[in-house]
């Protein structure tokens, strides 16, 4: 890993004199997956309806510090124990019901998959008729950007929204698309949150969407929006920075057309300074990666796919050039 931090400084670098930037993302190769249709599907050492169970023991009941084990259930062999008085417990591994797996071959009725979690990959067998396999389409992502979930104040999923499409006019940045949402402030000189999605095709067969916030202060009687970096200290005294951008108070109704109209005409050097900040820090691995199926369906898969024992497809993309590989309108 630290090589391969060390050669993406070195390609940032050499990109930064032509005044160019570079980022590179990776997804796995996989092509074919299996949807998961059902509740409570077990998975399997063979391909047995007998077969030894895919099983879970968490050291216990769920701090900071819990420690989970995976292994079949024939292989315990008093290994691993439930126990009441640190919490600890046992449980059979079912995968949640549309989850996205990877198939690595087939036998009979029944299909291998991958189990990818806690950054363990286990391959296990599971009954065709509990799901679907599907392939990957090499065409229908070229236009498709993805809805973002709203949640409310107990972290449930409400709703899926649409957001702002952002294509900048001019500049060496004009060929890359993103999008944009605001949350709604609770007045007008209150900070709120910018949520800005950057989608990258990759090969047709892959949209990897890389996500990054930017906290937005409105000042009433500022003269010119500014962008700048917050030292905040989280656990542990690790040091991180918030990416701030500073907008003059202005109606509700009006921030996000505000902040897209920042994006839209703050100058090159601006922008990329903004992007340094909340995109090319990144560890090769995107938020989400999203697939178009043969069954004509968008599809999110597991983040957890950087686990996957498939071999990665690694592309890098140039920004500010005119054959950028970045996915155009």
């Amino acid at each position: 890993m630290k090589k391969t931090i060390l050669l993406l400084i070195v390609a940032f670098a050499a990109t930064a004199v032509m005044g160019q930037r570079s980022l590179t993302l990776s997804v796995p190769k996989c092509t074919t997956f299996f949807k998961v249709g059902t509740d409570g599907l077990n998975m399997r050492k063979r391909p047995d309806a007998a077969g030894a169970k895919l099983m879970a023991w968490h050291s216990d009941a769920g701090s900071y510090e819990t420690v989970t084990k995976y292994y079949f259930s024939d292989e315990n062999r008093g290994r691993y124990k439930a126990n009441d008085y640190n919490g600890a417990y046992i449980e059979t591994v079912h995968p949640d019901k549309d989850a996205l797996l990877p198939v690595t071959g087939e036998s009979g009725d029944w299909v291998q998959v991958e189990w990818l979690a806690d950054n363990v990959c286990m391959k296990a067998y599971v009954m065709k008729k509990f799901g679907t396999l599907m392939t990957v389409s090499d065409t229908g992502l070229e236009g498709f950007c993805p809805s973002m979930s709203e949640y409310d104040l107990n972290g449930n999923e409400m709703s899926r929204v649409n957001v702002a499409t952002i294509h900048r006019p001019m500049g060496k940045y004009k060929d890359l698309k993103f999008s944009l949402k605001t949350d709604e402030s609770y007045s007008v000189d209150d900070p709120f949150y910018a949520t800005l999605r950057f989608p990258f095709l990759i090969d047709g067969k892959y949209l990897a969407v890389e996500t990054a916030n930017i906290q937005v202060k409105p000042v009433r009687g500022l003269r010119a929006s500014s962008l700048y970096w917050e030292k905040e200290y989280g656990m542990d005294d690790e040091v991180f920075y918030t990416t701030t951008l500073k907008i003059e108070a202005c109606a509700k109704s009006m921030q996000q057309q505000t902040v897209e109209n920042i994006l839209l005409n703050m100058t090159d050097r601006q922008f990329e300074m903004m992007l340094d900040s909340v995109l090319f820090n990144n560890d090769e691995y995107p938020l989400e990666i999203w697939i178009r199926s043969d069954r004509q369906s968008y599809e999110m898969l597991n983040t957890n796919m950087q686990y996957s024992s498939y071999p990665k497809c690694r592309q890098t993309f140039t920004f500010g050039d005119r054959n950028s590989t970045v996915r155009k309108e």
